[in-house]
């Protein structure tokens, strides 16, 4: 299906995907230690990662104020 579509890459390119346990939306890790542990990861030799970071009001964050 991939070829069919016009892919081309012969390759995949590994990632780590952070989830940590409990809530969903993952609203109980503060994002200062989902960084931490990306700059863990990042160490370790992974080129990539995806985070779920999801917030039910993400503009209410103080991150997202600036």
């Amino acid at each position: 299906m991939y070829r069919l579509l016009g892919g081309s890459a012969t390759k995949v390119k590994p990632y780590l995907t952070l989830v940590w346990r409990g809530k969903l939306d993952q609203s109980h890790i503060r994002y200062e230690e989902q960084a931490e542990m990306a700059l863990k990861v990042k160490r370790a030799g992974f080129k990539g990662i995806k985070v779920r970071c999801w917030r039910p009001n993400p503009w209410t964050m103080p991150i997202c104020a600036a």
